[in-house]
């Protein structure tokens, strides 16, 4: 029986999606199957490092390089040709796969080189909003019908005869497009029931336009049959930075991944995490710094963290071409937050049970903290580690917050006015 590779290039920035990751390939119904997992960074995923000891069926690689130095394209390649299958298939680490997708991508291959999904669902992390994606029912070109890499499932042959090309975005699209260009065949097949589950979490290179579903239907999905799917709620007083509805898409008219000061505390509150108001800033941090300090026990192990200032630092070169509205830069937060994982994956098995016997404190102090990829963060992390309290104070209003929500309403008024003038006989 043929193998079934699926491959994932992730980054260090992204540990906190590796157990999930895992556990959507495990639950695949198809038995002869693989996972190979090239990861770049300052330090491996402890968590498919273990993994790979225990499970022969996974392949990591982690290779010592800055985490955005090799393209997505050249990771790809790699990935291929590591695995042994005929028959590829794409994870993205932050995404959800149900039992049943394999087989279902499968089937609608048929005898094509390759099949991709041609409308799909999306969720926002970090506001719980659940939207229907469908390209071509919006008039959207080409390049978002075949240009979202997570659903890819292909001939390897293909792959290793026309390789992705080395670049960080625009990759998946520009190797569809030479396939079918080639003669190839390419086939789209339609996801009406949710065999899988695009995340948007805040740090993603592409965003999604689509038409909000009930959240109750998540449920009825078969993708919440993977284990441990998460709870999600809802956090209907923001508005999705992410996912544009209507003519917002054409207009590009997202509001910026910023949260004033009120709302940022009122979701964290609404997530659980209980507001601090002591300090323990010194004053001569820079804006970004943020201050981490946890106390965190696993069975008979206590681990402490006193205090340690993380702040922002760039993600991408200048020199990378990228949409202008990818974030660039990891906040202090987000940092702190990677930091606490790698210490939690690294001291205990690789397994849910084990990462829910951890309890205590992971508490953070920020001068400012708007960037909503924060709750997606916390999300993920508070899913894996449910007897973990989390603690966060955040001083003061972000000025970036300020002037970039000064500049969206300028856009908007300025793209309303010339709506006027065109709708004008």
């Amino acid at each position: 029986m043929q193998i079934r590779g699926i491959i994932c290039p992730s980054t260090d920035e992204r540990i906190h999606f590796h157990p999930q990751l895992y556990h959507c390939f495990a639950a695949q119904r198809w038995h002869d199957k693989e996972l190979v997992v090239i990861d770049t960074g300052r330090r491996p995923s402890p968590f498919l490092r273990r993994k790979m000891l225990e499970d022969q069926r996974v392949i990591y690689q982690h290779f010592e390089v800055s985490a955005t130095e090799w393209s997505v394209g050249f990771k790809r390649n790699l990935a291929n040709l590591l695995a042994t299958g005929a028959i590829i298939a794409h994870f993205d680490d932050d995404d959800f796969y149900s039992p049943e997708y394999l087989d279902f991508m499968l089937e609608g291959l048929q005898n094509a080189a390759a099949v991709t999904l041609a409308s799909w669902f999306v969720l926002d992390a970090c506001t719980g909003y659940l939207a229907r994606v469908t390209p071509k029912e919006d008039g959207s070109e080409d390049s978002w019908l075949l240009g979202y890499g997570f659903s890819y499932v292909y001939r390897r042959a293909a792959a290793l005869a026309q390789p992705f090309p080395h670049v960080h975005f625009g990759e998946d699209f520009a190797f569809l497009s030479t396939l079918r260009n080639a003669g190839h065949g390419v086939r789209t097949i339609h996801d009406e029931e949710g065999h899988v589950l695009h995340l948007q979490q805040g740090l993603n290179l592409s965003h999604s336009h689509g038409q909000e579903v009930p959240l109750r239907r998540l449920w009825e999905m078969p993708v919440a049959k993977i284990p441990a799917f998460p709870p999600v709620r809802r956090m209907d007083f923001i508005a999705s930075s992410f996912i544009s509805v209507g003519s917002a898409h054409g207009l590009y008219l997202r509001p910026p991944p910023l949260l004033d000061l009120g709302s940022m505390r009122r979701a964290l509150r609404e997530m659980g995490v209980l507001g601090i108001s002591e300090s323990q800033l010194q004053g001569q941090e820079e804006p970004g710094d943020v201050l981490l300090s946890y106390r965190l026990r696993h069975r008979s192990e206590l681990f402490v963290e006193p205090g340690r200032i993380f702040g922002a630092q760039r993600r991408w070169s200048s020199a990378v071409p990228l949409p202008q509205d990818v974030t660039k830069q990891s906040s202090g937060e987000q940092l702190a937050l990677r930091h606490v994982m790698q210490q939690l994956l690294s001291r205990c098995p690789p397994r849910l049970s084990a990462f829910k016997e951890y309890e205590g404190f992971i508490r953070l102090e920020a001068l400012f903290a708007s960037h909503i990829a924060l709750l997606a963060t916390i999300w993920r992390m508070s899913c894996l580690f449910p007897r973990v309290r989390f603690e966060m104070c955040i001083h003061a209003e972000d000025p970036v917050y300020l002037s970039e929500m000064s500049a969206f309403k300028q856009r908007v008024a300025s793209m309303q006015l010339l709506m006027q003038v065109i709708s004008k006989p």
